[in-house]
């Protein structure tokens, strides 16, 4: 069995604004959000990439 990576105070925060900020409750509040999150990371990447590429901003 893998041994568990302690988290640090500055992630556990991280972790506490998250859940508080989304009102997580269930299970599935967290799957939600986290697909929320990977989403608009995802995207956010796609357009620093688009415009790295293009060598301006989009509009």
């Amino acid at each position: 069995m893998a041994k568990r990576e302690k988290i640090s105070e500055e992630r556990r925060k991280l972790i506490k604004e998250f859940i508080g900020s989304n009102e997580l409750k269930i299970a599935g509040d967290v799957e939600d959000s986290l697909k929320n999150l990977f989403k608009d990371t995802l995207q956010e990447m796609l357009n620093a990439e688009l415009t790295e590429h293009l060598g301006y901003e989009k509009n």
